[in-house]
């Protein structure tokens, strides 16, 4: 249970710290793409363990969490690829 609570503390304060470095990037920075990713990537992992953390009793909250944790991934890849693919566009046609 330890384990799990420092888990949740560690990617909670990576999610503010990538909001923060989103907000605080320019528009034109190359290292923008990639931060909406990691957003949704960590919103994912919390989704995934918060129910195990919060009702530790609960298998159908928890059986829900994991579906939705991979959703999330599966919605994160695609926006890395998207951005990868957009990139490779902006390079091209420069």
């Amino acid at each position: 249970m330890n384990v799990e609570i420092a888990l949740v503390i560690v990617i909670s304060c990576n999610l503010v710290f990538t909001a923060w470095l989103w907000y605080r990037a320019r528009s034109e920075s190359d290292k923008l793409r990639s931060l909406p990713m990691l957003l949704v990537l960590s919103i994912a992992m919390l989704v995934g363990i918060l129910p195990r953390v919060l009702w530790p009793e609960a298998e159908r909250v928890k059986i829900g969490g994991s579906i939705a944790s991979i959703v999330l991934s599966i919605v994160a890849m695609i926006l890395s690829v998207w951005g990868l693919a957009s990139a490779a566009r902006r390079r091209h046609h420069d």
